[in-house]
């Protein structure tokens, strides 16, 4: 079966695949892609895999999380070449990856939601940005919601589609997440 996946997920992919799985290894046949190539490739990214992207940029070091996602990308593909029978094993299942980042969530101060609400309610956005504040909705959930989702009488909000931007720029209605994120 075939995984269907979001636009923007098939792009970030093409992302990793063309800015740093490629220049790194592609010039390797398969057979003989090693462990060790793709070790290197992960530590070189570590230290400086980030693509410049503007004058000003000073650190060409790359987070572990996106070099995670260059595992994830790499180890997908091998994984399916292993199914295939193009290679025997997969070489990614024997590099270390850095670990998982814990980054403390940013919240907004208590002292400062007034101004915050007082800001929205100048650009006519309140209700939204009230909503947010005190639900917990993704963005898109939010901008997706309709009025037929809400039942003033029973005091309940139906998310049941997210608006995110395509290619392009251009907004484009959607299901939300997951099955588990279309919930009242």
């Amino acid at each position: 079966a075939l995984t269907k996946i979001r636009p923007n997920t098939a792009k970030n992919y093409r992302n990793i695949i063309e800015n740093h799985i490629v220049p790194a290894i592609g010039m390797v046949k398969l057979k003989r892609l090693t462990a060790i190539q793709i070790q290197q490739m992960y530590n070189n990214s570590k230290a400086k895999g980030r693509v410049q992207r503007f004058d000003t940029q000073t650190s060409t070091a790359l987070s572990g999380s996106t070099v995670r996602r260059i595992h994830m990308v790499l180890s997908s593909a091998l994984k399916q070449a292993v199914k295939e029978r193009i290679i025997p094993y997969n070489p990614c299942d024997n590099c270390r990856i850095p670990p998982k980042e814990k980054k403390e969530m940013t919240i907004l101060p208590p002292e400062k939601l007034g101004a915050y609400l007082r800001e929205a309610e100048q650009y006519g956005v309140l209700p939204m940005f009230f909503l947010e504040l005190s639900s917990g909705l993704r963005r898109g959930e939010l901008c997706g919601l309709r009025w037929e989702d809400f039942d003033g009488q029973a005091g309940t909000l139906q998310v049941r589609r997210t608006i995110r931007a395509s290619k392009g720029g251009e907004l484009a209605v959607g299901e939300t997440k997951t099955y588990a994120g279309q919930r009242t």
